[in-house]
């Protein structure tokens, strides 16, 4: 299980639209050991066949993994905290409101 910090999760939003530097990214290695981010490639090749990388890093799909399991605002839970609830107490005062009258 991923764990990360206020200052972690702040330096991997920025990452969204724009790739950035290692520089600019906050506790970098431990960013590339959890594979949420990968470096960007440049269109030319180096003399062993493999793309050459340009200096910025992206984020992953790793990273979208992450987002969408520790989201907590998300439709299992407007269902089951919300919808459901108010629901049941609806039904039960129409209920009670039927069967007393």
């Amino acid at each position: 299980m991923i764990s990360l910090t206020k200052k972690e999760l702040d330096s991997l939003k920025k990452l969204r639209n724009n790739p950035s530097t290692q520089e600019s990214i906050y506790n970098f290695e431990t960013m590339l050991s959890y594979n949420l981010i990968e470096p960007v490639y440049t269109s030319e090749i180096d003399a062993f066949g493999a793309f050459i990388p340009d200096g910025t890093y992206q984020l992953t799909e790793e990273y979208d993994r992450y987002t969408e399991t520790n989201r907590w605002f998300n439709l299992e839970y407007v269902v089951s905290h919300l919808i459901v609830p108010v629901a049941v107490s609806v039904l039960a005062t129409f209920i009670t409101i039927h069967f007393l009258t």
